[in-house]
């Protein structure tokens, strides 16, 4: 997908931001870290792990197989209507796992990451799209 990423860039004479590795990233992750901190009343734990993360900033990594994501990710949209990617699906699907284990006092929060727009034309809504247009008439 990172290789996509840099053909289309070059293509179409985009901008990539490269968030999972620009320095610039940080300045917006500490300012909803902040905001995260503010309206939770500080009860917050670990963030989610990019290149850029500090080993001593965390508690622990979940480990969230592609398939459990993906399942999440659909779910959110079926019954949220949000309409989310792979990334999203693993966060929450670790912040529901965290939930249980913490007990019905904890306050947990992640990261909504990513929108299932890219996804369109993979196996996360391939079918689900697909389904769609048939239903519409436009297959």
């Amino acid at each position: 997908m990172i290789e996509a990423a840099h053909v289309i860039t070059e293509r179409k004479r985009a901008f990539w931001t490269d968030q999972l590795n620009n320095e610039d990233q940080i300045a917006a992750y500490h300012r909803m870290g902040d905001e995260i901190w503010n309206q939770t009343a500080g009860r917050v734990g670990a963030g989610f792990v990019v290149p850029l993360w500090k080993a001593d900033a965390i508690d622990e990594i979940a480990t969230v197989s592609t398939e459990e994501a993906m399942d999440v990710a659909r779910r959110l949209v079926r019954t949220e209507a949000l309409f989310a990617g792979t990334s999203t699906g693993a966060n929450v699907t670790a912040a529901i796992e965290l939930g249980r284990r913490l007990g019905p006092d904890a306050t947990i929060v992640t990261v909504m990451c990513d929108s299932g727009v890219k996804y369109l034309s993979t196996a996360l809504y391939r079918d689900g799209l697909k389904a769609a247009r048939e239903w519409s008439g436009s297959a």
